[in-house]
């Protein structure tokens, strides 16, 4: 895949949803207040010996309570970190003023663990052996498996494994970022392919958005 070369001027903007700059619009989001922790936020499934129940590289197996105040807890959390259809002007970076640093954001597309998992058994993508004591470290490899081979199918080296700021999904295969969208973003006609692939291999039914980085 090839992507755009031309270095861009302060005027330029990527073609994959950016708005005007809007002088209402604050470059960071206002912080949020911490949310009280939810009861039930812990609450695992147990065994007749009253043992959590392993759930392969998820973890532990969840109760519906537990799942449903993981979901609220995510939405406070969350609600200052919303994906954007179009990214305003403001958050891009430029590399003539490399001082300007706005929070990290993605244009990404968000998928779950379960879909991931589903992706590697289809492509015969095997899952790591190792004790379930150290399931986040094969749940580690499994994405990083997934996510190289995603790159074989859409012949690109340029898509990157992210941890989203989104309610729902856990993961985000990225094509860029407001860092390096003047270096990095593939010309549309190329970008275009690479989306639906990623798609129809993941089962995603949206197209992307630009999404924080909970990381950064």
């Amino acid at each position: 895949m090839s992507s755009s070369d031309a270095m861009p001027s302060p005027d330029a903007v990527p073609p994959s949803g950016v708005m005007p700059s809007s002088g209402d619009m604050p470059s960071y989001p206002p912080p949020s207040d911490t949310p009280e922790i939810p009861e039930y936020l812990n609450e695992y499934e147990l065994d007749s010996n009253g043992n959590k129940i392993p759930d392969g590289v998820k973890g532990w197996k969840i109760t519906d309570r537990g799942r449903a105040a993981r979901l609220k807890y995510r939405k406070a959390c969350l609600k200052d970190r919303k994906p954007m259809s179009k990214l305003p002007r403001k958050l891009l970076t430029f590399p003539d003023n490399p001082y300007f640093c706005p929070p990290l954001i993605h244009f990404a597309l968000p998928f779950s663990t379960d879909q991931m998992l589903d992706f590697n058994a289809r492509h015969n993508i095997p899952l790591e052996d190792g004790p379930h004591s150290k399931y986040h470290i094969l749940l580690s490899i499994a994405l990083k498996r997934c996510v190289n081979h995603l790159c074989k199918l859409c012949d690109t080296y340029r898509l990157t494994l992210i941890i989203p700021c989104d309610v729902k999904h856990e993961w985000a295969v990225a094509l860029h970022s407001n860092y390096n969208w003047y270096k990095e973003e593939l010309v549309e006609e190329d970008e275009k392919e690479v989306v639906e692939i990623i798609k129809k291999e993941l089962k995603i039914e949206r197209g992307p958005k630009w999404y924080y980085d909970a990381i950064m």
